[in-house]
């Protein structure tokens, strides 16, 4: 082969060969484009979306401790305990009511202690009861004019009566008959709403074996 046919062949090689390096080239970018694609949309995705999600979970969040999402509205207290029938001024009645009671109770055990050790209610006074129980003041049978005042009586050997006003108007009494056949007694309970409370006041026909109703 002449010198000038090495010279065209040699050009022609070094063209085939940069031609098949440009391909490659060119090859090798788009793969590097196309591997570097999908970590830039993942990174993307990761970055913008979740940002956009928290912030609507977020708003959710506020949104569910929002007042009134407890399904309670202002009010709604007031509502309910007027729906149940209760009221500040029956509340408060009962309140009153169960001091009277209290007295009471606390009057017929001082005065059982007493009939214990004689058997004679009749030697019951508002002087042994004052010393059983200092915090309360006893009438003869006279008039009870609050819940820590209170009347009472052993009209006989074994009965006893006692009556407390209270402070919501009602007078509660309460009566004992014991005897040799009973010596625990037996305890009946009366609710007036007279202006007399005092402890022989109520009539036999209101009281009962069931309690104050």
């Amino acid at each position: 082969m002449s010198g000038r046919s090495r010279v065209v062949a040699l050009v022609a090689v070094v063209a085939v060969v940069a031609s098949a390096c440009g391909g490659g080239g060119g090859r090798g970018s788009r793969r590097t484009s196309s591997s570097t694609s999908p970590t830039s949309q993942a990174a993307g995705s990761s970055t913008a979306q979740p940002h956009g999600s928290a912030a609507g979970e977020s708003g959710t969040a506020e949104g569910s401790a929002a007042p009134g999402a407890t399904g309670r509205t202002p009010g709604a207290g007031a509502k309910d305990a007027a729906a149940s029938g209760a009221s500040p001024a029956a509340s408060g009645t009962k309140v009153e009511d169960d001091e009277a009671r209290a007295a009471g109770f606390q009057t017929l055990i001082c005065a059982k202690q007493t009939y214990g050790k004689t058997t004679d209610y009749r030697l019951v006074t508002p002087q042994t009861l004052k010393a059983c129980k200092p915090e309360l003041d006893f009438v003869d049978d006279g008039q009870s004019t609050g819940p820590t005042v209170v009347s009472v009586k052993g009209p006989s050997q074994h009965e006893f009566r006692a009556a407390v006003r209270s402070r919501s108007g009602s007078c509660f009494a309460l009566r004992d008959r014991a005897g040799p056949d009973n010596p625990r007694g037996a305890v009946t309970y009366s609710k007036t709403a007279g202006t007399s409370c005092r402890a022989t006041s109520p009539p036999d026909s209101s009281y009962s074996a069931k309690g104050w109703i």
